[in-house]
């Protein structure tokens, strides 16, 4: 539900599920006109049940979730967040708007639940009339209002970048000369 919520309005899906390849010289990416019709705006792929002619949420979260690379160091606990695209442009556009999804969802979440907290507090304290029980309250009162006051500082809420997502310049995949040696290897032994 995060994907469909958060991340699949904010991504062009052709460029997730009809992309072929992307040109280097001018920065543009080959939709395959099978799947996706440019011109028209319209998908006009063949599909047999249960998909549909536009993808569905389902499919295209798992078509994403195999672009998504995310490690943990467990000595550091920095986390790792890769994301792989025939363009790199679009993997550092997708990784920003990852880490921002996160950290504006778990924002949103922590403020809602600190803002209930603060007026069931502010409630309670006006029913109670025993002064020991109101100092605790107000001391509950306060800690939850430097919740809040965290939770609005904060821009990078959940996660924050050690290194910002850049654009790769060098190919990551896949390893031309590799699958060379082993198709004539292969060959070789045929």
């Amino acid at each position: 539900s995060f994907f469909e919520e958060n991340i699949l309005p904010n991504i062009f899906l052709p460029e997730l599920m009809a992309i072929e390849k992307w040109d280097f010289q001018t920065n543009s990416l080959d939709i395959n006109q099978t799947l996706y019709d440019s011109s028209s705006d319209t998908w006009i792929r063949t599909v047999s049940y249960p998909q549909k002619k536009i993808p569905s949420s389902q499919e295209s979260f798992e078509r994403f979730k195999g672009h998504l690379v995310i490690a943990e160091d467990n000595k550091t606990g920095f986390i790792t967040l890769i994301i792989t695209h025939q363009s790199p442009y679009i993997s550092k556009e997708w990784v920003e708007l990852l880490i921002d999804q996160i950290n504006l969802y778990y924002r949103e979440k922590d403020r809602i639940e600190a803002e209930i907290s603060v007026g069931y507090l502010n409630d309670q304290i006006g029913k109670t009339s025993l002064t020991e029980i109101k100092q605790v309250m107000a001391s509950l009162l306060q800690q939850e209002i430097q919740k809040l006051t965290l939770i609005e500082a904060n821009e990078s809420y959940v996660f924050e970048y050690v290194d910002p997502p850049v654009a790769m310049e060098n190919r990551y995949g896949p390893n031309r000369s590799l699958i060379c040696i082993i198709s004539a290897l292969f060959g070789f032994m045929l």
